[in-house]
């Protein structure tokens, strides 16, 4: 059930033997209910099309720890994890000169009356049910203005229960600092048009999302610690255009651009760990600064030939290359101070998509084939700032030499085999 300082109903052993089936670590379950409802009007008249949707829901959460001391319940009275075994075991030598260790059990007095672990009123230790209601709305209306063009706008308000994991620590107790429903606010418009030649969207949105828990590693003082951030506030906007072009019966043109400002907005405390303990506490700034894990900038094109040699024989070749920029490495708390993350290069990458369909009688085979990054393009695909686990020599200063990165992968095929019937 446990060696070294992992606990097993509070038992602690320097020199124990596991076999199969015994538990490490942890043991525990996490149970969930949940209960929702849903509705939505919708209004379609003329050129005009609307909605407004509607939900409501109720999630609940309970812990149960088998690796805790268990809990006393005494009528309406529960004692939280007070009796167990005890950490102060007795150790002696026996005839054989083997060393024996003795479990010492914890007795706890109440009324007069003496409890341990094994008396009737002791249970596994589990968590009250805690219950998260939340609730979406969502409305949005489209104006064809006439045959070719529209304009459109989507807001919604969101209410979201948080994680079991953003709820309960490894203690079987809520996270220091609460746990609230995550909020997202958003605001979309945009702009269509549609024709036999040209297709086009263009739309604006504006996201605060507030109350998002993060959870991580770290590096402290040579060890590897988990933290935990209750909630940050980001905001999230930009503009996305997307077209294709049908240059000839045979060509089509395609190209697409976003260009995203997303941006941490708040400041707090975060919670250090080591073995499913609270450690420290640490205060970070991301007023300002810009998220990472993603590029914030996307700019590409395809063109994309189709043929038909006769009746039974038809197929496509399409090439696109994509521009990725803005790209931040993701951030260390500890390393926030209301400044951006470092910034890594920005790359291209093309694809390369082919296929043919053979038609029969009544059945037909399709073959396609995927090249991936096609001119073996080297990129960063992720990165972390001021990586303490690969940075040893370097000064950690926000920049390629103290980060920690990962390649993206180079070229690679992709085939498949369609059979319809």
């Amino acid at each position: 059930r446990g060696s070294g300082h992992d606990n097993a109903i509070g038992y602690t052993s320097t020199n124990r033997m596991l076999r199969e089936g015994d538990k490490i670590k942890y043991h525990n379950d996490g149970l969930v209910r949940w209960a929702g409802g849903f509705g939505q009007l919708e209004y379609d008249k003329k050129n005009i099309t609307a909605f407004i949707n509607l939900t409501g829901s109720l999630t609940a959460y309970k812990r149960i720890d088998y690796f805790k001391k268990r809990d006393l319940v005494l009528g309406d009275t529960i004692i939280s994890q007070a009796v167990g075994i005890s950490a102060d075991n007795t150790v002696f030598v026996d005839s054989l000169g083997q060393y024996v260790t003795t479990q010492v059990y914890d007795t706890l007095m109440h009324n007069g009356t003496a409890y341990t672990m094994h008396s009737k009123e002791a249970r596994v230790a589990e968590t009250e049910w805690e219950k998260f209601p939340g609730f979406t709305i969502k409305a949005g209306a489209n104006w064809n203005i006439d045959e070719y063009n529209n304009v459109f706008l989507n807001a919604g308000f969101l209410s979201i229960a948080p994680k079991f994991s953003n709820v309960f620590g490894y203690d079987n107790y809520k996270f220091t600092g609460g746990s609230y429903n995550e909020m997202i606010k958003a605001i979309e418009m945009g702009y269509g048009y549609n024709s036999s030649k040209l297709s086009l969207s263009f739309n604006a949105y504006h996201t605060i999302w507030q109350n998002k828990p993060e959870r991580g590693s770290t590096i402290i003082e040579g060890e590897s610690v988990e933290y935990q951030i209750p909630g940050m506030d980001a905001l999230h906007q930009g503009l996305e255009l997307d077209f294709a072009y049908k240059i000839s019966e045979n060509f089509t043109y395609e190209f697409l651009s976003s260009l995203g400002d997303w941006r941490w907005t708040s400041s707090g405390e975060y919670y250090i760990y080591d073995n499913q303990e609270i450690i420290d506490t640490g205060y970070f700034n991301a007023k300002n600064v810009r998220v990472g894990d993603a590029p914030q900038t996307q700019i590409g094109s395809s063109l994309e030939y189709n043929y038909q040699l006769n009746k039974k024989i038809d197929g496509y070749v399409k090439i696109k290359g994509v521009y990725y920029d803005r790209f931040f490495a993701d951030f260390d708390p500890s390393d926030a101070e209301g400044v951006d993350m470092w910034q890594m290069p920005s790359y291209t990458l093309f694809n390369l998509h082919v296929g043919n369909t053979f038609y029969f009688e009544k059945s037909s085979i399709s073959l396609r084939l995927n090249v991936l990054n096609l001119f073996d393009k080297q990129y960063l695909s992720d990165a972390t700032n001021n990586d303490k686990r690969s940075v040893t020599d370097n000064p950690l200063n926000s920049d390629a030499a103290s980060a920690g990165v990962f390649f993206g992968l180079g070229r690679r095929f992709m085939t498949s085999i369609e059979y319809k019937f």
